[in-house]
Order: structure tokens, then sequence, then C-alpha cells
């Protein structure tokens, strides 16, 4: 069952994809991740350069990752979120403008909040890596 089959909503998606990030995040599971990734991007030619908005890995992924966002926004560690992140964009390049683009106000909010949460000089600086990483 491939995410561009009908037989999943686009919500239902959505909630798997949101909850398989974050357990492979959480456990290291590699094996579940990637399967994940086999799932999500299969259907993907490596060679398009930006894949179309409407593609069901995209439509999935954005409202995902925004979902994690809002999960960990309340967390005294906001590395999990970045991570995952990461995780998600260096697996597969081609996704990272069409996400990014719809991504980075929240993205930008996050970072801002959790910035100003963080008060041990070393949370600060391991945050500030995770989201230098994150644009590399």
């Amino acid at each position: 069952m491939p995410i561009t089959s009908d037989i999943n909503s686009i919500e239902e998606n959505v909630m798997l994809v949101e909850s398989v990030l974050i357990r492979t995040q959480a456990r290291r599971d590699f094996a579940f991740q990637k399967k994940l990734i086999l799932w999500l991007y299969q259907h993907i030619e490596e060679e398009e350069a930006r894949p179309d908005p409407s593609n069901p890995t995209i439509v999935t992924l954005i409202p995902a990752i925004k979902n994690i966002f809002h999960k960990f926004q309340s967390e005294d560690s906001a590395n999990p979120a970045i991570n995952i992140l990461t995780n998600t964009f260096n697996e597969f390049q081609a996704i990272t403008n069409p996400v990014l683009s719809q991504i980075a106000i929240d993205l930008i909010i996050f970072i801002k909040n959790q910035k100003r949460k963080l008060d041990n000089q070393q949370q600060l600086q391991k945050f500030n890596t995770g989201c230098n990483n994150l644009f590399d």
C-alpha cells in the first residue's frame, strides 16, 4: 500500500507519518525508518528536482512536521523536532524546498520560542547546532 493509494485518507497518512517520525527519532529505530522512507519516497523519481506540491509525500509531510513542532513546543528540549526535520530532509533532498517553503513560518516561530526558553548556555549551543545542521 504505497502512499499514493487511496486506502488511507490524507489525515490518516499525516497521523501515520507524524507517529513514525517521532518514534524513529526517540528509539533510533532505523529499520522502521527505512520502511517509512520507502513508503514515502518510492514513487518520486530521483531525477525529479522539485516534486509537485500536490505530491502525496509533500501533502503528508507538511502537516505532519507542523504537528511535530506543536508537540515539541512545550518540551524542555526542542532538539528532537529539529533532528526529525534534519533527518527527513537528509533522506531525500528533492523534498526540502517544497516542504521548507510551506513550513518556514512555523519553523521560525518554533526556533524563536525555543531559544527564548533555553536558559542554559549548553542547551542553547546544542539547539543552535541542530538548527545549523538543518540548513547545511
